[in-house]
């Protein structure tokens, strides 16, 4: 920067004298960027330097000031661009999911769905709910949900989402998955939240099947940000259309990376259905938390 540091003789720092003035610099003044001391610092360092006062940890040492060429300007700026570059590629890369391509095994459809449950739960600013076995089964059961802001743990082996079930063609390579919801109800609202609790495991879900439902741009976050939207787009598209109309209910949809979605209702007693001012169906629970609901949700891959 064209600025040069040296001892009165001119001659350069020893590594001990750098490091010990470096130490001062940090200590008294900036404070170790401490809130508050280091304003008091940094106010003391101002009153002393209007006062051309030397600091401390300059004591003995002189100060050139050079205009800087050209060439060490050019330098310095290639050197920023640099660092914000890898900046941005590093950040970038932390949406790419561990296993980005298709085909997959179902090991690796299981470490995708781990992934993307921390990944959107670190976007969110909460806490991981679920994670998989590489068989299927919960590691993390899944919390019932309650309300937006709150979710419930239930009782050892009473989730109410079966483990996962994938399917495999003859080379191993997963095709779909199959997995079961037996809504527990809560028992002090009236209304059965449906949405809420079929986006956060499945939305998951499709992802894992089709990471490359986001293909299209250059930049993994994009990808990711597209992939996130389609999958929470098929999950509420289906619950639209088939709303719900009891034990029997089926629908299906198309969607990202050539992914079917189906729905099945396998039972329902207890429950009575109306309907938002949008059109939306909810379910309201005739004795708050005694109903029983199960669906079947079952995602496949379109065959080439």
């Amino acid at each position: 920067m064209g600025l040069r540091v040296r001892r009165e003789d001119g001659r350069k720092l020893t590594w001990e004298e750098a490091g010990d003035r470096l130490v001062g610099v940090f200590f008294r003044g900036t404070g170790l960027g401490i809130p508050i001391y280091n304003i008091a610092r940094l106010w003391d360092c101002y009153e002393k330097c209007s006062k051309d006062q030397v600091m401390s940890w300059d004591q003995g040492l002189s100060y050139t000031a050079r205009p800087m060429k050209w060439g060490r300007g050019a330098v310095l700026a290639a050197l920023c661009l640099l660092v914000t570059a890898a900046e941005f590629l590093v950040t970038d890369r932390s949406y790419l999911p561990p296993y980005p391509t298709e085909p997959l095994t179902a090991e690796q459809a299981v470490e995708n769905y781990n992934w993307y449950e921390r990944r959107r739960t670190e976007l969110l600013g909460t806490t991981s709910r679920t994670s998989l076995n590489r068989d299927g089964s919960w590691a993390v059961q899944p919390s019932a949900y309650v309300s937006w802001s709150q979710w419930i743990e239930l009782e050892k082996g009473a989730g109410e989402w079966s483990p996962v079930v994938w399917t495999v063609d003859q080379d191993g390579r997963v095709t779909g998955w199959s997995v079961t919801w037996d809504a527990a109800g809560n028992p002090y609202q009236t209304e059965l939240e449906v949405l809420e609790p079929a986006m956060n495991i499945l939305s998951p879900l499709l992802f894992a099947l089709a990471p490359e439902a986001g293909e299209g741009s250059f930049l993994c976050q994009e990808r990711f940000t597209q992939a996130r939207r389609a999958s929470l787009h098929m999950v509420l598209s289906i619950l639209e259309d088939t709303r719900l109309q009891g034990a029997g209910t089926q629908g299906k949809v198309q969607g990202m990376g050539g992914v079917t979605l189906e729905l099945e209702v396998l039972t329902a007693r207890g429950y009575s259905r109306t309907s938002y001012s949008d059109g939306m169906t909810k379910l309201d629970q005739e004795d708050p938390g005694a109903g029983d609901l199960v669906i079947r949700f079952t995602a496949s891959l379109t065959e080439g």
